[in-house]
């Protein structure tokens, strides 16, 4: 009998944020070009004490910029990315309304997002405006399960193509800005840890933990704090196991043990015996590795560039076990409760799969507004996405009708053979 437990352990560490800055810098003036902390937060003073709250800002920050938005476009802050322990970039949009998710083999991860109902390969995604190359083979779609959630600061999602849009954005865009140092004063850190250990882990190879870490780093220098400084990493790790044992086909027999065509009279009062038993196991181990650093520069007056860098790595390793065990010919002995498979054939399977998917880039940027009217942005990229794969099988088949893979069976309170 085949025992199979859906029961799951977990334990989140939940979230560690570290905000680092001086009792100075919490009164912090406003600079030109720059929010004041009124705009920041909500400080209340209360016998000499200063008591900021950040959620306001962040919740006014993503309605302000959907807000300011020229065309019809849904807004993320960084806040609500960080609220839920999601995994990878595709599962920060889930609440998204008209964002449709396909996940990456059913495994939990979303791969492959549409807007309205499109295809995937209709949205273009960027970040800061600028096109991700695409990590498959024979499609435009950029993979989301490579793509760290922590490398948002904010998501918008276009649904309307517009004229200033790349024309891959037919279905509609989705740009993540990447953080930036002047999003906060003077030096911040964030450090974010999820753990699991699941129940349901592999059974064919060594049982590692599960989780995920996120750091992020940024800080501006200078006489008047017109440079800035972003470094960020993440790594994510998921091991699992999924069981399924079938019986896959079946074959129908009267009181007297004749076996019924599908189509014929009896067959809604005959008794069923399993043909064919299929017990498939399904290994899985994930790693995403991301690395990500801008050097920013703003003077505060009109002028502000950078140059940024970014590694994303995501692999993808699978171990498939299918054993078959199939009769060879009729059941025998066959009543409501069991029968006899005489011989049989017996088949064991065994897959390998990796798969490897990278985007690269490094981006320059240089934005001047020399009126309040008025603004010139240049940008350049290079981006390199690859996909690699490989894929090892082997099968071993007993004897087509043979004694040694014969067979009983027998009916468990839930109408599963036993065999």
């Amino acid at each position: 009998m085949i025992r199979v437990s859906n029961r799951r352990h977990f334990w989140a560490a939940g979230l560690l944020a570290i905000a680092m800055a001086s009792a100075a810098q919490a009164q912090v003036t406003p600079q030109p070009g720059r929010a004041g902390p009124s705009e920041h937060a909500d400080a209340v003073e209360n016998d000499g004490d200063i008591v900021v709250t950040g959620e306001r800002y962040e919740n006014r920050a993503a309605i302000q910029a959907k807000r300011a938005e020229p065309r019809i476009a849904d807004v993320v802050s960084a806040s609500e990315v960080g609220s839920l322990p999601d995994f990878g970039f595709g599962e920060a949009m889930r609440r998204i309304p008209g964002i449709s998710l396909v996940q990456n083999n059913q495994r939990g991860e979303d791969q492959f997002v549409g807007i309205r109902g499109l295809n995937s390969a209709y949205t273009q995604i960027v970040r800061d405006g600028i096109a991700l190359p695409s990590t498959e083979v024979g499609r435009r779609s950029v993979s989301l399960d490579v793509l760290p959630s922590t490398i948002a600061s904010r998501i918008t999602v276009t649904k309307s193509l517009t004229p200033d849009m790349d024309g891959n954005a037919i279905g509609g865009q989705i740009n993540y800005r990447t953080p930036s140092a002047f999003d906060h004063d003077r030096l911040f850190g964030s450090i974010r840890v999820d753990y699991g250990d699941y129940q349901n882990g592999r059974r064919y190879s060594s049982h590692t933990p599960s989780g995920k870490i996120d750091a992020l780093l940024t800080t501006r220098f200078g006489n008047a704090d017109q440079f800035g400084l972003v470094v960020a990493g993440s790594y994510f790790r998921r091991d699992s196991s999924s069981t399924d044992p079938t019986a896959a086909s079946y074959g129908y027999y009267d009181a007297a043990g004749a076996r019924l065509a599908l189509n014929a009279p009896g067959i809604a009062s005959a008794n069923a015996g399993p043909l064919r038993r299929d017990y498939y196991v399904y290994d899985n181990l994930r790693d995403r590795l991301g690395l990500f650093g801008k050097l920013e520069f703003n003077n505060h007056n009109g002028i502000a560039a950078s140059i940024s860098a970014a590694q994303f790595t995501h692999k993808n390793n699978e171990d498939r076990n299918d054993n078959v065990l199939a009769a060879s010919g009729n059941l025998t002995d066959v009543t409501a409760t069991g029968g006899t498979a005489r011989s049989g054939t017996g088949t064991v399977q065994y897959d390998k799969y990796f798969q490897r998917r990278q985007i690269r880039y490094v981006t320059s940027t240089l934005d001047l507004q020399p009126t309040e009217r008025d603004e010139i942005n240049f940008r350049a990229s290079y981006g390199v996405g690859t996909f690699s794969s490989a894929n090892v099988e082997s099968i071993y088949t007993g004897g087509s009708a043979s004694s040694l893979f014969g067979y009983d069976y027998a009916y468990n309170q839930s109408d599963f053979p036993i065999l």
